[in-house]
Formats: structure tokens, C-alpha cells, sequence
């Protein structure tokens, strides 16, 4: 009955201490960012299987990026009030949104551009390590079909699929077409409070209508029109919706649905900013992944690439511990000296 019970102790303490060392390996088993290291971004452009060539793409550096991948705004960026951690796939995408937005509405000067080529890629090279911004400059036209190109956050570098940080980073991007490129349309915004309490946000804001990175119109939102307002018989372009004066104490994001635009503010929660989460598989747009509105026309890089850039979604790595193994080594070693010692016991007490 005692060999049983110490076989069983002992089967529990040897899974107990695999499980710690498969834990310890899948933790830190790819290394910290080496932030010292430079990169490139390929952006592809095409639509089942046709490349299309003399689409402009703008690159604009949003965030520094920390060996152990924490992202801090940078630049012209820097004094926007917007989050960057611990955001989920249509977080990412709204913050692309959002960030582009304050793109055209400030007049920001790009990085760097480039034009796709025949095979349908622009590529930006000799680039530090960080977050980016990829934005096209403006509604692609072919055959009769106008394409247009949501904007996407990439991160430099990006993990690969073998876990691995990918300096090279390859993203397909997403599109929206309409081959009714004459008419009208109507835009609506509405304002999300999160994180709050009706007593303590502001009784009303401002939101400003951008066509074509131009402003056009500015309304006020507030409890009197339900948060919500709308434009009818606009003219068809390139729409977009900026809040110019955040709340005090509040971060912003705006994401657009089809012909609907949502302004969240969050309440800012006080503590330390979590850490952000690499992924080697993200899922545009920023990469980020947000519920695109149904459209025939998104179609995926038909060739094999590199993961589509996004910012991370795993916890960063920080290097391989070699202490476990030992551990398990020498309680393996231990526990079957032991059982041997069990087993000549028993054959002698059956003599």
C-alpha cells in the first residue's frame, strides 16, 4: 500500500515538474526585439490574382518599440490622446482608423512613400525598429471599379510563424470596392462613453467631418440628439471623422462600419500601461482585427508571403532557461532510484 501511494506522489511531482519546464520553454523560448536592428515593410496591392501597379503608399513612424515590445508614441504622434497597449484585434484596426484621421486633418509628412510596381509591391526599407502607419493616398481606380485601401498599423519587427522576430515584414492590404462610383451617400457618427459615469463625462463634444483629408462640416454631439448625428446627400469621396479636443482624463478611437462612424472615449485607468502583445498571425486591418464591413472584393495576397504586419499580440520573449531542465534531471534520476529501491523490498518481502 506505501509503494502505491509513494508511486503516486511520485508520478505527480515528475508531471508537475514537466509541465514546468514545457511552461519555461514556451515562455522564453524567442529572444528579446534588438531595437538596434533595422527593417523593411512590402506592402502588396491586388485583387484576385491582378496586381495593381501606380497605387501611393505613405509610411508614418507612430511608436517606439522596447526590447521587451512596450510601444511609446513618438514624434507628431506623440501628444495624441490614444491607447497603444493591450488593445484587441478591433481595437488595433480602430486606432489605424483613428490615427489616420489625425493624419489628414493635421497635414502630417510621411516617413517615406512608394509606388507599387508591376507586381503590385512597394516596399520601405532602412527602417528602425517601432510601430507603423501604411496609408494609401487615396481611392484606387480599375476597371471601373473604385478600390479603396484601409489603412493599417505595422509592426517592426513582427513574429514570424516559427516564433521568431521577422525584421522583413510582408502585409497584404485590405480593400473595400464599389463599382457605383456616381451618386450619393449619407455618413452618420455616434458617440460611445466607456469606462465612465454619465455624471462625470463632459455634456457635449465636437466632431469634425473630413472629406478627402478637407473639413467640411463640425457638429456637436450631447444627451439633446442622442449622441448621434447624420449627413445626408453627400457627395461620394473619401470620408473620415477627427474629435479635435479629447475630454480631459479620456483617450479616443474611431472606427467606421460601412457608412457609420463610432467615436468611443474611454475613461483612462490609472495603474501602469500593460504590456502589448506581438502575434505572428495578426489580422488586418492593423493589422489589429476589426469586423470589416461585407465587401465581395477583400481578397488576400493569392501568393504565399510573410505574415500580414500587425502589431503583436504574444507576450515578448526574453531568452531560454536552461534551470528547469536540470530540475526535471535530477528528479527523474531521484524518483527511480527510489522506485528501484520499491521494487527489491517487495521481491524480498515475497521470498
Amino acid at each position: 500500500m506505501k509503494a502505491n501511494t509513494f508511486r503516486r506522489t511520485a508520478a505527480g511531482v515528475l508531471t508537475a515538474l514537466m509541465l514546468a519546464v514545457l511552461l519555461c520553454a514556451a515562455v522564453f523560448a524567442a529572444g528579446s526585439i534588438d531595437t538596434a536592428k533595422s527593417g523593411s515593410i512590402s506592402v502588396y496591392f491586388g485583387h484576385e490574382g491582378e496586381d495593381f501597379a501606380g497605387a501611393e503608399f505613405e509610411l508614418f513612424r507612430v511608436a517606439d518599440v522596447s526590447s521587451g515590445g512596450v510601444y511609446t508614441l513618438t514624434g507628431d504622434f506623440a501628444g495624441y490622446a490614444v491607447e497603444l497597449n493591450g488593445l484587441t484585434s478591433s481595437g488595433w484596426r480602430a486606432l489605424a482608423q483613428t490615427l489616420e484621421a489625425y493624419v489628414e486633418d493635421d497635414g502630417l509628412v510621411p516617413a517615406a512613400s512608394a509606388v507599387t510596381g508591376s507586381d503590385g509591391r512597394a516596399g520601405f526599407r532602412g527602417l528602425k525598429t517601432g510601430l507603423y502607419l501604411v496609408l494609401c493616398g487615396g481611392p484606387y481606380t480599375h476597371g471601373g471599379a473604385e478600390y479603396t485601401v484601409e489603412p493599417a498599423l505595422v509592426s517592426v519587427p513582427n513574429e514570424g510563424a516559427d516564433g521568431e522576430w521577422v525584421y522583413n515584414v510582408s502585409v497584404t492590404v485590405k480593400y473595400e470596392s464599389d463599382f457605383e462610383i456616381v451618386g450619393y451617400e449619407k455618413i452618420s457618427v455616434r458617440k460611445v462613453w466607456r469606462g465612465d459615469s454619465a455624471a462625470s463625462r463632459p455634456s457635449s463634444v465636437q466632431v469634425t467631418l473630413l472629406r478627402d483629408g478637407a473639413a467640411v462640416d463640425t457638429v456637436t454631439l450631447s444627451e439633446k440628439n442622442n449622441w448621434s448625428y447624420t449627413w445626408s446627400r453627400l457627395e461620394r469621396a473619401d470620408y473620415s471623422i477627427v474629435e479635435r479636443r479629447v475630454p480631459n482624463g479620456y483617450t479616443v478611437s474611431v472606427e467606421r462600419e460601412g457608412d457609420t462612424f463610432t467615436v468611443t472615449n474611454t475613461r483612462k485607468r490609472p495603474g501602469p500601461t500593460p504590456t502589448p502583445r506581438p502575434s505572428a498571425t495578426p489580422d488586418i486591418p492593423p493589422y489589429p482585427s476589426r469586423t470589416p464591413t461585407p465587401a465581395p472584393s477583400r481578397t488576400p495576397d493569392p501568393r504565399p508571403t510573410s505574415t500580414p504586419g500587425r502589431p503583436p499580440d504574444k507576450l515578448p520573449q526574453t531568452g531560454m532557461l536552461w534551470w528547469p531542465a536540470a530540475v526535471l534531471a535530477g528528479g527523474g534520476a531521484v524518483l527511480i532510484a527510489a522506485g528501484a529501491i520499491i521494487r527489491r523490498r517487495k521481491d524480498d518481502d515475497e521470498k
